[in-house]
């Protein structure tokens, strides 16, 4: 594990619908990579001000939303 700066991100933005602007969607995945997600605070694109803790987990819950369940286990 490791920490990771808020906005990292390479770009002005680093969630946009397009990867002229940013870096993932609003799936949070990388543009030009398959399964690959951006769940913590390199995607927050500014320091809220308060500790990004609730932020940063909201954006892995959304993420695990549209990760399928394997065969043979339940659904989310």
């Amino acid at each position: 594990m490791a920490a990771t700066p808020l906005r990292s991100a390479p770009a002005q933005n680093a969630l946009s619908p397009d990867s002229a602007h940013g870096v993932v969607n609003a799936r949070q995945e990388v543009f030009g990579y398959t399964n690959l997600l951006v769940c913590d605070g390199a995607a927050v694109p500014t320091n809220p001000g308060v500790n990004p803790s609730l932020t940063i987990t909201a954006m892995a819950e959304n993420a695990m939303g549209h990760i399928p369940a394997k065969a043979g286990t339940r659904s989310r």
